[in-house]
């Protein structure tokens, strides 16, 4: 064998009895054959459980290696051959399913250090392909191109004994489903030359899925292609999110048995095999999400942190409405445990602003009187109805009379007695009176903004929105001072969760912001981007297809960071947010540690910082996107087009532009063209403070461009002098 390891791996997990309570699951990586471990069981008597093996690829050699001949304690659990990161799953009963995630989205950042980590994995096209070829794959599982068919193959292999039930393919066939295009197919073949038809099924445009059903039966190991006929274009077609999955009769194959008491099981495979396997345990019900870590407990140095700004007297500070300022920070509630801490190190990040989360009225007295000493602000946001929140249907299992009654007995009463306590604190920005509604609340709201209006005519509501019909609604009956849209778009799962790849991830803030903010352009209110500063792992789930890790979230590098705020600028937001401020993912770690995100975080808000008394002065002004373009198409610049808001057009000889460098890894030279810069007499590098021709944006970097007359230049930079003296 290639790699042997004896070691025994021990786990504190414990298998429970078929008839007991609590759940019990096993998981191992095996990364050498005749590598061991140690499970408990608790029961009495033998148990036979749920086995679940995913395999992976070596990817080193040519042909690559799948993972195959899988034996424990000499139980031929899974001889068959894996394709990558595919699933089989072992019932107790002797029903077996299996199932794979095709990988068919490129990735910019680069390869994940560990594909077993990653949900959407592009590689697997060129891994599994029959015969494997490199290169093989792309953005579509293509099935058509040029008016003729193309096809992708795979060899399927289950283990000898099990009947094959059922098998499908499903994806995305919305381009050739219906038959005007092309109607696509799957053929399964005998033989590896793929003369030996065996069956043939077409695409039901009903279900979205290839089925094979019944007769004629399909054999053990055979090979699939996935193609197209009946081809009316000579565009391309493609397939994607593709799955394939079975079901099987797997009562003849050996089942693994624990006796009572330590098991010391052997995990052993093929010579030729991979040597990687994830072997799941469980005795009963599935857990399709395991616990995750408990939260570590707050250290020492950040409960015992005393902020430098308690003895310092609070500067004079003005009232401020939404519109006049231009947020940065992050979502975090600021509790008592970390107060001090969050506050000394948001200033140290640039923050100006903290969105609040779960924060009770009885303490906001002390936390302002902090902030304002600190020169920060706060957009308040509760915890409860009481706590000034206001507690949607989902609450209450979409029961809108229970919705009503609960606030009215709750929230009103509470407003009455605490927002009155609050006017004219300038630390004070708005009341954030609920969040990430369903469309038809807002209309049971209105009577709550004319409350808190009353009650505080000094602050104005302001409402977080995650859906574009309830932030329609709400600004069209209610008239929020500002509107905050949060939208966490760099996913490990375009399934479930989002975009994968930094292209598709910048592009998805870049659109989304501009819907929402023409929306409060609409309405002559500021739009605020809440941006991602979080990772997520992936968690596993076996109860239905596609089997495995699904969802989750990339961690983010500081210049992604840096380019999610800039993209969000750049489309109009005239506000950034983070979320989350501490965890995984985030600027400080679970056990508080600072983080590189930290630093892009620092970066982003400090430059924006420098240019926020222009930013709040500029307006979207995108019928003159074009007029500005990069001279090298190829350029990875994002140019948009920006007018004065409290200017005519006249008033100004030229226009600005924020330009962002939507690489995360090469340096970007900013070079212009267009007929405005040609025409122009400076081409201004507002941020750095001159012209701009040799300014190169570092990856994520954006900058504020002005492209006109040498006297605005001036002007510009008396104003940022100016406010920034204050």
């Amino acid at each position: 064998m290639r790699a042997t390891r004896t070691g025994i791996v021990l786990l504190a997990i414990l298998l429970a009895a078929a008839q007991t309570v609590q759940a019990g699951r096993v998981a191992v990586e095996v990364t050498a054959s005749g590598e061991q471990f140690l499970v408990v069981n608790t029961s009495d008597k033998p148990v036979t459980p749920r086995l679940i093996v995913r395999g992976w690829t070596d990817r080193d050699g040519f042909p690559p290696r799948h993972a195959s001949g899988l034996r424990m304690d000499g139980v031929p659990v899974l001889p068959a051959r894996m394709l990558t990161g595919a699933t089989w799953i072992l019932e107790p009963d002797g029903s077996a399913r299996w199932g794979y995630r095709t990988g068919t989205w490129s990735r910019a950042e680069g390869a994940p250090p560990d594909p077993r980590l990653w949900v959407f994995d592009p590689d697997k096209m060129s891994l599994d392909h029959w015969p494997p070829l490199p290169n093989y794959g792309g953005a579509m599982l293509w099935v058509a191109s040029g008016g003729a068919p193309r096809a992708w193959s795979c060899r399927i292999e289950f283990p000898a004994n099990p009947l094959v039930k059922r098998f499908c393919i499903a994806g995305n066939y919305e381009q050739c489903s219906s038959g005007k295009n092309a109607t696509a197919v799957a053929r399964v073949f005998a033989d590896p030359e793929m003369k030996s038809l065996v069956a043939e099924r077409a695409v039901d445009s009903a279900t979205g899925r290839i089925e094979f059903v019944g007769t004629p039966a399909l054999p053990n190991l055979f090979y699939l292609q996935i193609t197209a006929k009946d081809i009316h274009t000579r565009n391309p077609i493609g397939l994607y999110w593709v799955d394939l999955w079975a079901e099987l009769d797997a009562v003849g194959l050996p089942r693994l048995t624990l006796q009572p008491g330590v098991n010391a099981l052997t995990a052993e495979d093929a010579e030729d095999s991979s040597h990687r396997w994830r072997i799941l345990l469980e005795d009963k019900a599935i857990r399709d999400n395991p616990p995750r870590p408990k939260p570590e407990p707050l250290p020492d140095f950040v409960k015992n942190h005393r902020s430098r700004f308690r003895d310092r007297p609070a500067p004079a500070q003005k009232l401020a409405t939404p519109a006049g300022v231009f947020p940065l920070g992050f979502y975090d509630g600021l509790p008592p445990g970390h107060l001090d801490f969050g506050v000394d190190d948001m200033v140290d990040m640039n923050c100006n602003v903290v969105h609040g989360s779960n924060m009770g009225p009885d303490n906001l007295g002390a936390v302002l009187d902090l902030l304002e000493r600190a020169g920060l602000k706060l957009i308040y946001q509760g915890g409860g109805s009481g706590a000034l929140y206001y507690q949607h249907k989902g609450y209450f299992g979409n029961d809108v009379k229970q919705e009503v009654e609960f606030n009215e007995a709750n929230f009103k009463p509470s407003a009455r007695k605490q927002v009155p306590l609050y006017r004219n604190r300038p630390g004070l920005l708005g009341w954030s009176i609920a969040e990430e509604v369903p469309p038809d609340v807002p209309e049971r709201m209105t009577s709550y903004y004319a409350l808190m209006r009353e009650l505080d005519p000094t602050h104005a509501p302001v409402f977080l929105h995650n859906n574009f019909q309830a932030a329609k609604n709400d600004l069209e009956r209610n008239y929020p001072a500002a509107i905050t849209h949060d939208q966490y778009a760099f996913s490990l799962d375009p399934r479930t969760t989002g975009p994968t790849n930094l292209s598709q991830s910048v592009g998805a803030v870049l659109g989304t912001t501009r819907v929402y903010r023409e929306l409060c352009d609409a309405h002559d209110v500021p739009f605020w981007f809440m941006g991602q500063c979080f990772a997520e792992p992936s968690s596993e789930g076996y109860s239905g297809p596609p089997y495995g890790l699904s969802g989750g979230a990339r961690r983010l590098s500081p210049a992604v960071i840096r380019m999610q705020g800039w993209a969000a600028i750049a489309e109009g937001a005239r506000g950034v947010f983070f979320f989350l401020y501490q965890g995984d993912g985030c600027c400080r770690d679970r056990y508080w540690r600072q983080t590189e995100q930290w630093h892009g975080v620092q970066t982003l808000f400090g430059e924006v910082t420098r240019l926020t008394p222009l930013l709040l002065r500029l307006k979207r002004d995108d019928g003159r996107d074009v007029s500005v373009k990069a001279k090298d198409s190829d350029a990875p610049l994002v140019i948009r087009v920006f007018t004065r808001r409290d200017q005519p057009a006249t008033a100004t000889k030229g226009l600005y532009a924020i330009v962002l460098n939507r690489s995360d890894t090469v340096r970007a030279p900013l070079a212009l063209d267009g007929e405005i810069v040609q025409q122009a007499e400076t081409v201004w590098d507002v941020k750095r403070g001159k012209a701009a021709a040799d300014t190169i944006l570092d990856p994520g970097e954006g900058t504020l461009l002005w492209i006109g007359s040498k006297d605005q230049v001036v002007a510009d930079r008396t104003l940022l002098e100016t406010v920034r003296g204050k």
